[in-house]
Formats: structure tokens, sequence, C-alpha cells
């Protein structure tokens, strides 16, 4: 599992292994320093790319050992204390390097001035920039002197908390302007400026083309600003312990007062493990029978993707609740899937109920619009429910119960087939309505949702018993824990028309063939196939022209 702390829970973490397992802080001071510079040389001599591609290294293709330099910006914390080690690390291997200390606050750590006292008896070029008669003059000619260079900036690491202003702001100006310039930008652990906790710029945020971080990427790197300031993203163990004791974690966060929620993913070792397992003695039926209501009189497109999407992911059999003007449609577009319909003059109970009876999980709501006919056959499905089905509620199916009485809805639902057997996949717009109308909230919802993701998908699922799947540029899935999976694949290119339809046929068939298997660890297992398709199908048709019927035609190589 990999984790994405939060700055108090990286901060615990930290203070464990210094305190209770005895590593010094400069011992992990000076790993953290010579990850960072081994990164560093891997990019003036390799190329070597971090978890998150970029173009930015091409900045460095002119950079020379003998003629460019590499200055180190740092302030007085242990952040800084990591940056002037790096420094000193690099010059150690004859690159030319010098130390910039913005020498902004008071209170300098121990370990920052003992790297300090290093590099002074080491003599390399160290200035103070408060010691200077103009410290904006001193810094754009240092900058300007350092050719095809690099800045390695310490100035603040996770645990800042207050607004970057004064001497701070204008070296963050300064050095996102030399970056625009054809500098390149290196930050260490988290980007100076930016909110582990939110990814939110705290008033200036350093722009960089790499981050190097440590033992986990910090969850604000993810997502805001934090992603797109975060540049390429190089993570690596320094040996800080992430299995700790409860009762010390417990004591901790008492004292630090964390929401203690876990933010994970998985590995792709787990990712696959997670995946079902398809036997040679089976048949359709051994794989789950999915009943989709999807599609109107006039949208035909999302009944598609949806069903296509379901078949895609292994579904043995799928049927689908249509208007009969789709009829044709599906049966030349997708001829494996039944089909029953409705017309406008209304729906056949008997069948519909045998086709409910019939099913083992049930998705309903792409492109079925909002219209009382529609959502009487809605209302239909869901009242003849049974005991240990599975539902998946997508798009206008969300939008009717939000016209409607949602906790009675809800609690009906839930009552009927089990808490944490019915999943919701809203997109923020969505959820938005959603969140409105069960808690009459006064602020800005979609600025709420907005701000704290993490926590509106774990307010509904435990609200409720439900599983909730709130989409995004980074989608977030809560359940019965207080573990919040948060997904990290997928891209722009998927922010397009159809790609919630093909996820939620994704989730419909993994559930219906992954048995017993936990349906919570099913859905996260879907949400990340859907965005490894979808980086897929960007990297083999390109973002701007990728469609949804690209994440279906790609969904064998994301199991793979």
């Amino acid at each position: 599992m990999i984790i994405y702390p939060t700055a108090k829970q990286a901060g615990i973490l930290d203070k464990y292994t210094q305190e209770r397992i005895g590593v010094p802080g400069i011992v992990l001071m000076e790993r953290a320093a010579n990850l960072t510079a081994e990164t560093i040389i891997d990019r003036l001599h390799n190329g070597q790319k971090g978890i998150y591609s970029s173009k930015a290294d091409s900045k460095l293709k002119d950079f020379s050992k003998d003629r460019d330099e590499i200055v180190i910006v740092a302030e007085g914390g242990n952040n800084g204390g990591d940056a002037v080690a790096v420094g000193r690390i690099l010059y150690c291997k004859g690159y030319k390097v010098r130390i910039i200390d913005i020498d902004g606050i008071s209170n300098k750590t121990d370990s920052f001035k003992k790297q300090i006292e290093i590099i002074q008896k080491l003599g390399i070029r160290y200035t103070v920039l408060s010691e200077t008669d103009d410290p904006s003059v001193c810094l754009v000619e240092i900058f300007k002197s350092i050719g095809h260079g690099i800045i390695c900036e310490g100035l603040f690491g996770v645990g800042l908390s207050r607004k970057v202003e004064g001497v701070h702001k204008d070296v963050i100006d300064m050095i996102n302007k030399f970056s625009q310039r054809g500098i390149y930008v290196v930050s260490i652990d988290i980007p100076s400026g930016i909110n582990s906790n939110n990814g939110h710029i705290m008033g200036a945020a350093i722009r960089s083309d790499l981050t190097v971080t440590y033992q986990y990427i910090k969850y604000g790197m993810l997502v805001s600003s934090g992603r797109e300031y975060s540049g390429d993203i190089v993570c690596d163990d320094i040996g800080i312990i992430q299995n700790i004791e409860p009762e010390w974690y417990e004591e901790l966060y008492t004292q630090y007062g964390d929401n203690n929620l876990v933010l994970y993913e998985y590995t792709k070792d787990e990712y696959m493990s997670r995946l079902p397992v398809r036997t040679a003695d089976s048949h359709k039926g051994t794989y789950g029978k999915v009943l989709i209501m999807a599609g109107s009189s006039d949208i035909y497109g999302a009944m598609y993707f949806a069903a296509a999407a379901t078949y895609g992911v292994g579904a043995g059999l799928v049927k689908v609740i249509t208007h009969k003007n789709n009829r044709d449609i599906l049966a030349e577009k997708l001829p494996e899937a039944m089909i029953l319909t409705y017309d406008d003059d209304g729906f056949d109970k008997i069948k519909v109920m045998e086709a409910v009876s019939w099913a083992d999980v049930m998705l309903l709501g792409p492109g079925i619009g909002t219209s009382d006919k529609t959502a009487s056959l809605f209302n239909y499905m869901l009242a003849t429910a049974h005991t240990g089905q599975k539902i998946v509620l997508d798009a206008d199916a969300l939008n009717i119960i939000s016209q409607n009485d949602m906790s009675k809805c809800f609690s009906n639902l839930t009552n009927a087939v089990g808490k944490y057997n019915v999943v919701i996949t809203p997109h923020p717009g969505e959820m938005a309505r959603l969140y409105e109308n069960l808690f009459n909230e006064e602020e800005d919802v979609r600025t709420v949702i907005q701000d704290s993701p993490d926590m509106v998908a774990k307010t509904m699922a435990y609200k409720f018993g439900i599983i909730a799947v709130l989409k995004g540029a980074r989608t977030y899935i809560a359940g019965s824990s207080n573990n919040i999976y948060v997904n990290t694949t997928g891209n722009s290119a998927m922010s397009k028309g159809g790609s919630g339809d093909v996820l939620a046929g994704i989730l419909a068939g993994l559930i219906a063939g992954s048995g017993s298997q936990n349906i919570y660890d099913t859905v996260c297992t879907g949400v990340r196939l859907h965005g490894l398709a979808g980086d897929i199908a960007r990297y083999r048709v390109g973002e701007y022209s990728m469609t949804a019927r690209d994440l279906i035609f790609n969904i064998p190589n994301a199991m793979k």
C-alpha cells in the first residue's frame, strides 16, 4: 500500500522514527540529500524520469558541468538543511555550487546550522542574503550568472502552515521568473509554498520542474495546485518507519489533532492481485449477471459505453433496459447483450421485476434522463432490489435521487441490499447537488468539495453506509473505514463525454466477476483500471484525440 500523508501524519512518522526507533535526524537528512543529489546527476546525464513524466528535462540539455552553476537557495529549517547538504554533495562530485542563505527566520534548526558549518569549512561559496546591500539585486545577479544551471530550493517543508509573505514571497516570485527563462528548478520534499494537506498555494509557491520527496509523496503534491507545481516527482526510501505501534500513533494523533484519515493507493502488484481470476472450469454464470438501465429516447451512447465496458472487464452476462429507440443500435453495436425495452407509455412491471431478480449487479443511470416516466422505472427497480445485490448508481440516477427524499431513498436501499453494497459515482457537480440536498449547506458546496474532496466522500459514505466514488482529476473512494483511496492514474484526455459511463461499466463488471471479494477493494481496483486505460490510450492516440471508445479498447491492456 502506498500512503499519501498529510503534514501531521508525516510529522508523526518522522517523529516516531527519530524518537522511538532512535534514527538521528541528521542521518535522515544525509540520506535525503544523497537521494536528491543522485537524482539531479541522473537528470543531467541520463534524463531519468520520475513518477509523473515531464518535458521539463529539456531545460537541462545545454548544462555544462564546467561552465554552469547549481545554486542552492535555503532557509534555516530542516528543509533548508537538506538543500545545503545537497549542495555539499554535488560540490564534492565536482559541480560548481553556490549556497544562498535567505536568513529570513531567526530560529534556525541545529541540523541546518551543522550543514552550514560543514560547507564553510569546505570553502563552498556562501552568501547570507540579509548581509547584502540589496537582497533583490543580489539574487538577480546570481541567477543571471548561472547560465543553463539549476536552482535547488529548500525554503519551506511539509510543515508550512502560514501565508508566505515578505522576503520569502519575493524570493519565490524571482525563482519562478527565472524558471520561465529556462532555469531548471528542483524542490526539496515539496515545492515551497504548497500546503501539504490540500495542495493550495500559501500566498506564493515555487513552480518546480522536479520535486524530490522522501519515503512517500505528500498528499498536497497530488491535488489542486500542488499537482501542477510539483512538476516531475521522484520518491525514494530514506529509512522513515511507516508501520508504527498503534498506541504510539494514538498518542501523537491526540497531540497533533489530525483527522486520522489515511489516504492511500495500491501498488501495481496489489492492483493485479485484485483483478478477477478466471478458472478453467468456469461458465458464463461464473462471472456474474449485470442489469444496466441506461440510455433514453434520444441518448444512446452512454448505454453502449457502459455495457461494452461491463463486458470488457469480464462480466458473464449483461442485460440492458433502455428505451425502444435504442434496440437496433444495441443489437448492431453490442449483439452480445440482452435487451429489455420500455416506451413512452411505460414499462412492463413483470418483466422488469424478473430482470431485477435475475441480476447479481445493477448499474443504473447513464444517459437515462430525469423525466417522470424514467424516474418511475428507476424507482421501481430500486424498490424490487434484493438482499446481497450490488448496485452502482451513476449520472442521472443520482440526479433523480437528489430531487427526492434522499435520506429515505438511501436508507431503504441499504436496508434492502445491505450496507456498503451500494456504490455512487458522482462528479463534483452531481456531488454538489447531493450534498446540498442532504446537509442544506449554506456555503458554496462546490468550494467545500474542491477544498476537502476526501472528507466529502467520507461523509457521504459514513452517513448512509454506501461506497462513495467522487470523480475528478483525482478520484476519491470512501467506504466503511477511515482509509480513503485516492487514485493517481488517468489524465486530462479523459475529460470528455462518455468517460464516466465507461467507469460505471467497469465497476459493475468487476463487481460481478469478483464474487465474494470485498466490494470496496473491487471498486478501488476498477477506478485504477479506468485511469490506466486512459493513460495507455493517451499514449497511443494523443491527449486531444482520445475518446471514450479508446478507453474501452484499452481495457485489456490495462489488465495486463
